[in-house]
């Protein structure tokens, strides 16, 4: 049995109250009906992106483990299976230009599920590659503050991140091809 708590971060102070009461007794007391005793103890999982820091009592009771993004190669395969139609080639165009966004230490870089989308809006469109002209139509698929939107704006910087994704991507071509087969 697993409990998953996804995005603990982005939940009111009054909710990781009652959350480190069921944690701790494995029991919650619902007012007008009394106690539920959870039947199972379940392995749990909680989840943050650290939009606020965690109270010390929950944060004592957890293991705390930060997940990186993927490799360049495992997020080219990702997309892949979200986007069967597009080449290799542009998957691995995608994994490069993701990690070009998240280098640019963008206050809300994308996750693996922006370029997901970005690779199905490719494929719905019939685009094999991104171009600056192209920037417009690119944003709102992966950028989610304003503050980044204003920057990436700014002083060419779209064509810049579509050169450092194109660098990226020739990277992890040849990480891809220095590995022997099976």
């Amino acid at each position: 049995c697993i409990l998953l708590i996804d995005e603990i971060d982005k939940i009111p102070n009054a909710f990781e109250a009652m959350l480190l009461e069921l944690l701790s007794v494995w029991q919650l007391s619902v007012p007008g009906r009394g106690t539920v005793d959870a039947t199972t103890i379940p392995l749990t999982i909680l989840t943050s992106n650290a939009v606020r820091i965690l109270g010390d009592p929950l944060r004592r009771r957890c293991v705390y483990i930060v997940v990186e993004p993927p490799t360049g190669e495992m997020e080219a395969a990702i997309v892949a299976r979200k986007s069967p139609h597009l080449n290799r080639r542009t998957h691995q165009f995608i994994a490069g230009f993701a990690r070009a966004l998240r280098g640019w230490h963008m206050e809300k870089p994308p996750s693996i599920s922006e370029m997901n989308n970005l690779a199905q809006a490719m494929d719905l469109m019939g685009w094999r590659t991104i171009t600056p002209e192209m920037s417009e139509l690119v944003y709102p698929l992966l950028i989610k503050k304003q503050e980044d939107l204003d920057r990436i704006r700014s002083k060419s910087m779209f064509a810049t991140l579509l050169e450092t994704a194109a660098e990226e991507m020739q990277m992890i071509i040849a990480r891809e091809e220095s590995v022997p087969a099976d």
